[in-house]
């Protein structure tokens, strides 16, 4: 029941143009309509991801190099925040730009969960079946503009 409101929600709220959608079909906050995560919509348990970021502002937006994945948030389809192997030991930063137009490769996931973090990721398990969430909010180099950017993937 829960789904179908919030599948009628989207619905609605794209077609208010609220909301809009990437070419793979990912709803977008207006503001993430800038910059959006590039990833594939299904993936299966045992798959890596490539976490893509691409900038499709004017602006030249700020990037951590090092532990990419320590800025950003993970969220199941619970709502529940988790951290995953990479987004661990974020003492190093080491801001780079992403140019207008530019995609990179923020860093590789192995669609784990960190179940245990001491100063790095001792113990882990594979994410189960379900949708999951990845937001994170990147700032332009000029003014400190922020572009809040999210991105909806399934584990099946």
């Amino acid at each position: 029941e829960m789904k179908k409101i919030l599948v009628l929600f989207v619905i609605t709220a794209v077609a208010i143009g609220i909301y809009s959608c990437d070419d793979g079909g990912n709803v977008l906050s207006p503001e993430s309509a800038e910059t959006e995560f590039l990833l594939k919509k299904v993936y299966s348990i045992g798959d890596t991801m490539e976490v893509n970021l691409k900038n499709n502002s004017q602006d030249t937006i700020i990037y951590n190099t090092f532990y990419a994945a320590c800025n950003l948030h993970y969220f199941d389809s619970n709502n529940r925040e988790f951290l995953i192997p990479p987004g661990t030991h974020c003492d190093l930063v080491n801001e780079s730009e992403l140019f207008p137009g530019q995609t990179i490769t923020l860093f590789k996931w192995d669609l784990s969960e960190c179940t245990k973090d001491n100063w790095g990721c001792v113990e882990k398990s594979p994410l189960p079946r379900g949708q999951y969430k990845i937001v994170g909010v990147f700032k332009n180099k000029e003014n400190s503009k922020e572009y809040e950017v999210s991105a909806v993937f399934e584990i099946n």
